[in-house]
């Protein structure tokens, strides 16, 4: 099993959001069973792995895909990242159906592109 060499970093923010997506999920689910700071941990070391498994490519541009929990609000991966290489230039592209969850005034926060597909 890989894990990566340093721990993950926690958000209170990103603790937030992950509480409030937890509480939409069915409460006879398996995900509620473990509790919700068993499974923000599991996230935190989802993300720290998914981070460092793009630590041997960071020496040129790389796009990177992922659920947008991981990446939302440049919290998860982005921050991962971030975290263990501060001079790190990233950007988030967001799928067009995230437009639709946040006001108009905060789209901003969320991404800083937006991937909007004609349809």
């Amino acid at each position: 099993m890989f894990l990566p060499d340093k721990p993950p970093f926690d958000s209170r923010n990103y603790y937030v959001r992950f509480k409030a997506a937890l509480g939409r999920m069915p409460v006879d689910g398996p995900m509620h069973r473990a509790g919700p700071r068993a499974l923000y941990k599991a996230q935190l070391v989802k993300d720290a792995v998914m981070a460092a498994s793009l630590d041997p490519h960071l020496d040129r541009r790389l796009l990177f895909c992922c659920g947008h929990f991981h990446s939302d609000y440049h919290l998860g991966i982005p921050r991962q990242l971030k975290k263990n290489h501060p001079g790190l230039k990233t950007a988030v592209i967001a799928m067009s159906s995230a437009v639709f969850e946040v006001p108009m005034n905060r789209l901003s926060e969320l991404a800083d592109f937006f991937w909007i597909p004609d349809e």
